[in-house]
């Protein structure tokens, strides 16, 4: 689902470094029990690999959207820096 340009490097989305990021964003912050959970998580140490670890406990692997939680193609880095953007 990445976009990617002429030359093959993955485009901007909204924002974010591509849609998956950008969709696991949104889900995170638009959900009231992940919110709190992320909230949780912006006060620690913690970051998205721990959240995204929680989740699986929980047996959530996916945004509705599915895409999962754990994809590769998701940067963590901009996901660390937006729960450390909650606290």
């Amino acid at each position: 689902m990445t976009t990617r340009d002429n030359n093959g490097r993955p485009t901007p989305y909204n924002g974010w470094s591509n849609y998956e990021t950008w969709n696991v964003a949104q889900w995170l912050t638009a959900q009231p029990d992940l919110y709190d959970l992320c909230r949780r998580h912006s006060n620690s140490a913690n970051t998205y690999a721990d959240v995204a670890f929680e989740l699986n406990q929980r047996g959530i692997t996916s945004t509705p959207d599915g895409v999962l939680f754990w994809s590769e193609t998701i940067n963590t880095t901009e996901l660390d820096a937006m729960l450390r953007e909650l606290s």
